[in-house]
């Protein structure tokens, strides 16, 4: 998720550095290596839901959250084009606890925050609609310059207006013992 530098994993957490397998077990992945070339311990996270980073249920799904699929397409790409190409000129974004910023320029400074390392893994629990707001309940992981990912759960309100996000709001809770906690 943009910004993901401000929610840094506590000190001495261990996080879960597996990946899934489909018989639903998990195997370390030695492979994944930051910008920095430090290596980077990635949980695993199962898709689940309204499409999570496959794009399942997509087709049925109404412009509104197709729209929020894009969005969230380009945070887990890292394509900023995308991101932007949803957003209204005059966009509010809030993440409770951390910041509050207004209009496309301040948005696109903001995508890859303080600690940006590379795109998140964000997997969409599910989602709702109701008139133009989509809510979003998400989670994922974003890959921190330690090596060390942050988990997280996420909650995201999106206001449409002529078919562009207005407003987003995002709860982003991190992530150090279990997928609660």
């Amino acid at each position: 998720m943009a910004g993901t530098g401000f929610f840094r994993q506590a000190p001495g957490a261990d996080a879960v550095v597996s990946t899934l397998l489909p018989d639903g077990s998990s195997e370390p992945d030695p492979d994944t290596m930051s910008r920095a070339g430090n290596r980077l311990r990635l949980p695993a996270v199962a898709p689940v839901g309204v499409g999570g980073t496959t794009g399942e249920g997509r087709m049925n799904a109404s412009p509104n959250k197709q729209l929020v699929e894009t969005y969230l397409d380009g945070f887990r790409t890292n394509d900023h084009q995308k991101i932007l190409s949803c957003l209204t000129e005059d966009i509010r974004w809030t993440v409770f606890g951390h910041f509050y910023l207004t209009g496309k320029d301040a948005y696109a400074d903001a995508i890859e925050g303080p600690g940006w390392v590379g795109p998140p893994r964000l997997d969409v629990v599910r989602m709702v609609e109701e008139g133009d707001t989509v809510m979003a309940e998400l989670s994922g992981w974003a890959p921190q310059e330690s090596g060390e990912p942050v988990r997280m759960s996420m909650a995201e309100v999106f206001v449409i207006r002529d078919g562009k996000i207005a407003e987003r709001r995002a709860w982003v809770i991190p992530l150090s013992e279990n997928e609660h906690r």
